[in-house]
């Protein structure tokens, strides 16, 4: 879909290259439940092209792209009151991946995602990455940065990380690059 909006609705067992439920250019997702959902390349769930909001939606168990278990995101994405779990990529970004874009997240929970590397988030290229009241709980990388793994600026503000685990960098969080992290909790990330 070009724009638009999809809005309450239930998408199970639905496969695409890439956005296995749906693909908006631009457009609002709002009140939708995505439930193992699979895709090859980009986006489990949903991909996204351009500006787009998610909005009270929740993600369960889909699985199988490169980039982004349960989304791919486009140029400005806003997440907001959504709920991300037991989500996975085979490559980056366990539910959530997004390269040289904005990625804004407003009290989500993202709980048991996995990738190699972004458990939950992956945030790639010229990407600026902000997490505001959001909790991470359980998610992992084989590699690096088992809730989020961020190449670009970051602002993560009252969050919580708890039982994140990567085999490499950041149990938590991993950056390579500048960014604040404040008031938040970390508590037993390996």
């Amino acid at each position: 879909m070009h724009s638009g909006s999809v809005e309450n609705c239930i998408f199970i067992n639905n496969t695409a290259a890439s956005g296995g439920a749906a693909h908006l250019d631009y457009g609002n997702v709002i009140n939708c439940t995505f439930i193992n959902n699979t895709a090859t390349n980009f986006g489990a769930a949903i991909d996204f092209s351009y500006d787009n909001n998610v909005i009270n939606c929740t993600f369960i168990n889909n699985s199988g792209p490169e980039h982004g278990g349960a989304i791919a995101g486009g140029s400005n994405t806003n997440v907001i009151n959504s709920n991300f779990t037991d989500n996975s990529a085979t490559i980056n970004g366990g539910a959530f991946y997004f390269a040289y874009c904005n990625g804004e997240f407003v009290n989500c929970n993202f709980i048991n995602n996995v990738a190699p590397d972004g458990g939950a988030v992956y945030a790639d290229g010229h990407s600026s990455f902000k997490a505001i009241n959001c909790n991470f709980t359980g998610n992992s990388a084989t590699s690096n940065g088992g809730a989020i793994y961020i190449t670009n600026e970051a602002n993560v503000t009252n969050c919580n990380f708890t039982n994140n685990y990567a085999s490499g960098y950041g149990a938590a969080v991993f950056s390579n690059d500048t960014g604040t992290i404040s008031n938040c909790n970390f508590t037993n990330n390996k």
